[in-house]
């Protein structure tokens, strides 16, 4: 955790599975580094993935979009990062860059948000995990 911006940060090595044949990382893995910090990221708010389904909901991804601006290549080790923009009862907002020696390499916006499995609409998420995720909101959003 980077205290002074409240980003979250974990390094991923790019191996040759996540590479096109010109050693260039592959547009779509970029989404997966993210899924991982950001998986990783939500397990230090409290959100357990084998149990939030028996609590009934689960979090899923509602709206992405991603901005390139530079690529990552073969034995790469990036530095993935998770910033909470804005958090409501039902759903939270993260930035995610992904860098490579300071350089910023791609930025993110993920909306996450929570829905009943049962049926799949939106629900409130528990409040702990509502809590933990404001305790990591941006400045801007904390006024």
């Amino acid at each position: 955790m980077n205290n002074q911006n409240k980003e979250y940060l974990q390094d991923i090595r790019v191996y040759i599975e996540d590479t096109d044949c010109g050693g260039i990382v592959y547009h779509a893995n970029y989404i997966k580094f993210m899924e991982r910090v950001r998986s990783d990221f939500i397990r230090k708010c409290g959100y357990e993935f084998s149990t939030s389904e028996k609590q009934g909901y689960t979090l899923v991804v509602a709206s992405l979009s991603l901005q390139f601006k530079a690529s990552a290549k073969m034995d790469d080790v990036l530095s993935v990062g998770a910033i909470v923009k804005k958090v409501t009862p039902r759903s939270f907002v993260v930035t995610q860059n992904v860098y490579r020696d300071g350089q910023l390499l791609v930025s993110g916006e993920i909306k996450i948000a929570s829905i009943a499995t049962s049926s799949g609409k939106l629900c409130p998420m528990p409040d702990v995990i509502v809590l933990a995720l404001k305790k990591y909101l941006i400045q801007s959003e904390e006024k």
